[in-house]
């Protein structure tokens, strides 16, 4: 059972499917928010502790509104308690949808984060608020909505790095080593790094949802590392052969070409690949005319 698939798909549906009564509340009533802006993180808790009885650790960086959230039961083979867990991380999507639409807080993401600390299995879930109300007003199609939400699925050790801070370390261009910071709620959410994230986001939903393509990728999985410079520094999961790279080089431009068309103010030059023991792969991105 592909969880990534399942997850992104009903969590994408049930966004949509509540999206214009939240919006309808929320826009109507700029002048009276129900969540002022300096209680916004304590209205997340209380909202999804009174409406889904579930424990969650909400906190606002700079525009960015976060929400931690311990889940369970997500390796679980049984429908009933899958589709429990699934509930979960609507409802924890919807809360924070909801507050960050009801705010006079000057908010522009929403970062929600769960693991299940028994597996060591771990989401994030990513969203651009302006997005949500493009998709309202029909600026936007449901399903170039779809392709904006950003969904991040990790296991073992990876998964911890979606919570906290820290430098990975790889070889440089040349062999040299090289230490890249990995930004989180510390720092809050940027568009390069939202932008970035969601180049990397797609080409692993691409990869999961046509079998064809993930045999003859060899199921690689491309995870985030930084954004510096324009530059976007991402790691293959597992080594990435030389017959490979030309084909995952199509599509990670095809993907940030169309991503910088959407999002006007994400700037990059070239695409960094790099890896323990290997030397960096330099993609170079050509200039892209924005339609936004």
């Amino acid at each position: 059972m592909n969880l990534m698939k399942i997850s992104y798909s009903r969590v994408t549906s049930v966004i949509l499917a509540v999206l214009a009564p939240i919006l309808l509340v929320g826009l109507t009533a700029c002048n009276r928010p129900s969540y002022p802006a300096d209680r916004v993180a304590a209205s997340v808790q209380e909202l999804i502790k009174k409406e889904y009885g579930m424990e969650g650790t909400a906190k606002v960086v700079g525009d960015t509104l976060y929400l931690d959230i311990r889940l369970s039961e997500l390796t679980t083979t049984d429908a009933k308690k899958l589709t429990k867990v699934m509930e979960e991380i609507q409802g924890a999507v919807l809360t924070i949808t909801r507050v960050a639409l009801s705010t006079d807080a000057s908010l522009k993401f929403l970062v929600l984060t769960g693991n299940d600390p028994a597996w060591q299995i771990g989401l994030r879930i990513i969203e651009y608020l302006q997005d949500v109300k493009d998709y309202f007003y029909q600026r936007i199609s449901r399903g170039d909505y779809e392709e904006r939400l950003i969904f991040e699925l990790e296991y073992g050790g990876d998964a911890q790095l979606l919570f906290a801070e820290q430098s990975r370390v790889f070889p440089g261009n040349n062999g040299s080593v090289e230490s890249y910071v990995v930004p989180n709620a510390d720092r809050g959410m940027s568009m390069n790094e939202f932008a970035g994230r969601l180049i990397v986001s797609q080409f692993n939903t691409m990869n999961r949802s046509n079998p064809f393509l993930s045999v003859v990728l060899n199921n690689t999985k491309l995870r985030y590392v930084a954004f510096q410079d324009q530059e976007l520094i991402i790691k293959a999961a597992n080594q990435m052969s030389a017959s490979l790279k030309p084909l995952t080089q199509k599509l990670l431009i095809e993907q940030t070409n169309k991503i910088a068309k959407k999002y006007s103010a994400f700037q990059i030059k070239q695409i960094r690949i790099v890896g323990e023991g290997t030397q960096s792969m330099i993609i170079p991105v050509p200039p892209v005319i924005h339609t936004r």
